[in-house]
């Protein structure tokens, strides 16, 4: 995997609009690269590791086999780790990174009543490949006793859809698009638990020229904060990093039940 020289932020809650990507519902342009030394040649390989406290059976049950459950380009393999990385605890800096290259992990915890249910975020290099990532499900929504969150349903449509956008994927927006990657129906709706044949067809194009050491995605245009193909507005936050490349943080309030 290529080193990260640019990192993405995306705070991506469950109810924010889609953001603007290439094509169908990529999330500009980012994308893994394959693994030369991959046996499964023409296809990615991504590794999800659960550092989650909760969700165990509903991780490992629904979600990840929904994401592997379809014909399609990735193949997830998920492991259990030892000690939880400091991006577990919502720390945002290079080295963060760097202690989880070349994995997702997939954690929980309490990260307080801020605005959004689930995070993801991508470390992504120039060239817009993504050499790691987390999903975060924020715990002082969803374990609160009286929150209309605390709901089975609610937990595995964020779940799949925070795990969704480490893999490059950004919102489905319309209520008939039956998908976990909806971001703004269907939270309690199971129909709108799993990704859809709109995602894995999504996920062919990104990845469509998998082979070599390119996953495939438009890599010569990756978002920046002078490219029109980057998520904007208010909730948008651009920062540069040290030794070069950007911080990207996309924040939208969260929204009401559909």
């Amino acid at each position: 995997m290529r080193r990260a020289s640019t990192l993405l932020i995306a705070l991506a809650m469950l109810m924010l609009s889609a953001a603007p990507g290439l094509a169908n519902n990529t999330w500009a342009g980012y994308h893994w690269a394959d693994d030369p030394g991959d046996p499964h040649d023409g296809d990615i390989t991504l590794t999800l590791v659960n550092d989650l406290t909760l969700y165990q059976n509903l991780y490992a049950n629904d979600v990840v086999p929904d994401w592997n459950g379809a014909p399609g380009p990735l193949i997830l393999n998920s492991n259990n780790f030892g000690p939880r990385p400091d991006a577990c605890n919502n720390v945002a800096t290079d080295a963060a990174g760097v202690e989880i290259q070349d994995e997702i992990h997939v954690c929980n915890l309490a990260y307080g009543q801020n605005g959004w249910l689930g995070l993801a975020r991508i470390w992504v290099a120039s060239d817009g490949h993504i050499d790691a990532g987390v999903a975060l499900m924020n715990d002082s929504y969803f374990q609160e006793p009286d929150s209309v969150y605390n709901n089975p349903v609610a937990w595995r449509h964020v779940l799949c859809q925070e795990i969704g956008h480490t893999f490059g994927l950004s919102h489905q927006g319309s209520p008939k698009k039956a998908s976990c990657m909806n971001s703004r129906w269907g939270l309690t709706n199971p129909d709108f638990w799993s990704p859809n044949a709109h995602d894995f067809a999504t996920l062919s194009e990104i990845y469509g020229s998998a082979g070599g050491d390119d996953g495939g995605g438009d890599s010569s245009k990756p978002c920046n904060p002078n490219r029109p193909n980057c998520p904007s507005g208010a909730n948008v936050h651009f920062a540069p990093r040290p030794g070069g490349g950007w911080i990207v943080t996309f924040i939208v309030p969260l929204r009401g039940l559909r």
